[in-house]
């Protein structure tokens, strides 16, 4: 009996196409957020700090760091940055090594009232 060696070979690349796809998604749904990294669009950082935002962050939850991957709501993150009245947009991401990212751009003051405690943001 003949031996069709190129089934076998489908079969052993397969197998291994598998065993890859299962290890690395064990692998990444063990993976934990680490610190949450903040960075600042544009030139002027005038009204909002890194601590403000990273209390804004953690507004909703007991900690960022140490949380799975998939439990934690992006989504939510950005509305709880976007609602702040000094930030014009908000982008909250997770890369691939867990580093959680967050993108503020803030909003720029058009003029400033001192006499009635009025700011109009643009």
């Amino acid at each position: 009996m003949r031996v069709n060696w190129n089934y076998i070979k489908i079969i052993v690349l397969l197998g291994i196409v598998v065993f890859l796809y299962a290890f690395a998604s064990v692998k990444n749904n063990v993976r934990n957020v680490t610190k949450p990294n903040i960075s600042f669009l544009g030139e002027n950082n005038l009204f909002i700090t890194h601590e403000t935002v990273s209390k804004l962050l953690i507004q909703n939850q007991d900690s960022i760091k140490n949380v799975p991957k998939e439990t934690l709501d992006l989504n939510v993150l950005e509305l709880a940055l976007n609602s702040n009245p000094m930030i014009k947009s908000a982008e909250v991401y997770v890369a691939v090594n867990g580093t959680l990212n967050a993108e503020i751009k803030q909003k720029k003051t058009c003029c400033e009232s001192k006499h009635k405690r009025i700011l109009l943001y643009r």
